[in-house]
């Protein structure tokens, strides 16, 4: 096991302090996180990195809802709006225009570093980071104005003073009507939603990534090599594992994994306790 740098860790999180008063993040207000494998990654969804020109993001986007929705048997019995499918869409990886985030650095940390959950660290290749956002500014154009969306607000029809459905927003001759990514603040039906703390932004018009479009309301800060063994002992601490992370029974079958190694990797860790279940 590689050695723990607390001095490292904690230089680390006084960068992410740093990022946040840059960003103008006010105590207790909310402030995003997302974690990335590979600090070259931007801020770009699935959606928009697959596809590059309008028609084609808007004929995959409406071929994948659609057929999601049809298909998505476990879901039918719910009361779910169109934006909720879309939410669930995303947390089973089907491409989409939004980006997932955290309101808690320790769940953005294990996706940056769930490749090294399961071995030593040793130098991977990339180094990970953590992107710090501050949504009220992205929404406010850098104003900082106290306010995150309701998605079925950007549905609203001006004209028509009435809300449009994200399915309906689909079939529309102009569906995505505003530009730049936003902020969203919608119910956290899906239980991965709220195992995660997430929340999301969802792009608009623009295909650029957040970073490009909206420089005011993101910071990177990098995780070096020499952190990632103490930010790998902060999440074993504080239980932030696969089973917590997903709630079902893959995460918990994962979780067990971590606990209970193959015979290679026993070689230089203490063999798990056997467990005994007891039956009167």
């Amino acid at each position: 096991m590689s050695k723990i740098d607390w001095h490292a860790w904690g230089a680390f999180l006084a960068r992410i302090q740093k990022a946040e008063t840059q960003l103008r993040c006010q105590p207790y207000s909310e402030r995003f996180y997302r974690g990335h494998a590979d600090g070259r990654w931007p801020l770009l969804p699935t959606l928009l990195r697959l596809y590059t020109t309008k028609r084609d993001v808007r004929e995959a986007e409406s071929s994948l809802f659609f057929e999601f929705q049809a298909r998505a048997r476990e879901l039918h019995h719910l009361q779910l709006t169109d934006w909720d499918v879309l939410f669930f869409m995303r947390h089973h990886g089907v491409p989409t225009r939004l980006l997932d985030w955290t309101e808690t650095l320790g769940i953005a940390l294990y996706f940056a570093l769930e490749n090294y959950h399961s071995g030593p660290t040793e130098a991977r290749g990339p180094t990970p980071c953590v992107w710090v956002m501050n949504p009220y500014r992205l929404n406010g154009g850098g104003e900082g104005e106290e306010d995150l969306y309701s998605p079925r607000n950007l549905g609203w029809d001006q004209r028509e003073q009435s809300y449009y459905d994200y399915g309906e927003l689909l079939v529309e001759n102009v569906p995505i009507e505003w530009e730049e990514p936003v902020a969203i603040y919608p119910q956290q039906k899906p239980a991965r939603m709220g195992a995660q703390r997430g929340w999301f932004t969802i792009h608009g018009s623009d295909a650029n990534a957040i970073e490009d479009q909206c420089k005011y309301a993101v910071r990177k800060v990098a995780i070096p090599q020499e952190v990632i063994p103490a930010a790998l002992e902060v999440l074993r601490i504080g239980g932030i594992d696969p089973y917590g992370i997903y709630a079902d029974l893959d995460g918990l079958a994962a979780s067990l994994s971590l606990k209970n190694p193959s015979t290679a990797d026993r070689k230089s860790r203490a063999a798990p306790r056997r467990r005994r279940a007891v039956h009167k």
